[in-house]
Order: C-alpha cells, then structure tokens, then sequence
C-alpha cells in the first residue's frame, strides 16, 4: 500500500505541476484626448453713428453698437471701451469738434460739458457662458473694463449685448460735428 500512496501522491504532484494555477490576465488601456483651440472673437457692428443736434436734445440709451462675442476660456473674458479721443487733454469719453486741433484743451463750444454713458447689455441670444453683469451706465476715462469671471460654466458662443449711449444736451456747442470712436476690446482673463 505504500507503494501505492506513493505513487498517488506522485501522481497528485505531477497533475498539479501541469495545470496552471491562476489564469493568466490581459489588460490594455486607451488614452483618447482632444485638444480644444483657443477662441476669443469679437464682431462689432455699428448701428446708428448720428445722435441728432445735441446742442438741443439730449440723447437717451440710443443703440449705437451691436456685439457678438465668443469665449472659450475657463477663467472668463474681459470687455474692455476705449476712446478714440486720447489726444486731447481731459476730452476721453467726450463727443469732441472735429476742427478741433490734436493735443489741445477743447473749449466749451468744442465738446459738451458733460461725457456720454455707455450701457452694455445682454440682448437675449446666443450662449453666455458666465454670468453676465449689468455694468449700468458708464463714462470712459482712459478705458473701461467689463470682468465676466463669474459663475463661469462653459462657453460663451455668439452671445449679442447691445451698446447704448446717452448725451446730456450741450446750449454752448459750436455749430459741425462732433465725434468720438469707441474701440470694444476683448480678452481672455
């Protein structure tokens, strides 16, 4: 008999040695990714460039611009309004006399005594990415800057704000035109 458990126990030994113990495991892994470009865009569209005889009216949230902005950066986008009427000492944000000579202090009947506002508001379409705030009414000194860096969700495409302006009546103004250009930048933050 203990030959024969002897040789059962060989026999136990030598099945064990030819069936694999555990299985053998395969795994692979993929790594699929996209890279996003970068989009920052602004289109600005000028929608009524006469204010009437400011000399005897004033003007009241008159559109002048319409924007559509587009922004794909996590952190948010600024919106930045320049003046086109930097050469003239104290005349940013004023609607100037054109015959006006450059660098010179504009007198009374060469820009009204009070600057425009601006407005800057959502007109309702596209996707805005941010909360938007409302900057009410605002006069441009060396520049004016909009932060949209809250509650920011995703991004923001096509959305449409509106620019108005508003001009206190001026009795002193000389007689011609009288202009400013406004720059609308935009900007990741």
């Amino acid at each position: 008999m203990r030959f024969n458990k002897k040789i059962s126990y060989l026999m136990i030994a030598l099945a064990m040695m030819t069936m694999p113990a555990f299985a053998e495991t395969y795994f692979a892994t993929s790594a699929p990714s996209s890279n996003v470009e970068s989009i920052i865009a602004i289109t600005v569209e000028e929608v009524a460039n006469s204010l009437g005889d400011i000399r005897l009216n004033s003007v009241t949230d008159t559109t002048i611009m319409d924007v559509t902005l587009q922004n794909n950066d996590m952190d948010g986008y600024s919106i930045t309004f320049s003046s086109g009427n930097q050469s003239y000492p104290t005349a940013q944000g004023h609607l100037v006399h054109t015959l006006t000579a450059g660098s010179t202090t504009p007198n009374a009947g060469q820009m009204p005594s009070a600057k425009y506002t601006l407005d800057y508001v959502s007109a309702g379409s596209g996707l805005y990415g941010t909360d938007t705030p409302d900057p009410a009414d605002f006069s441009i000194g060396s520049d004016h800057t909009i932060n949209y860096t809250t509650n920011v969700l995703g991004a923001t495409e096509d959305a449409h704000f509106d620019v108005t302006i508003s001009q206190t009546s001026d009795l002193d103004l000389f007689h011609g035109v009288l202009k400013d250009t406004i720059t609308v930048t935009a900007a990741d933050i």
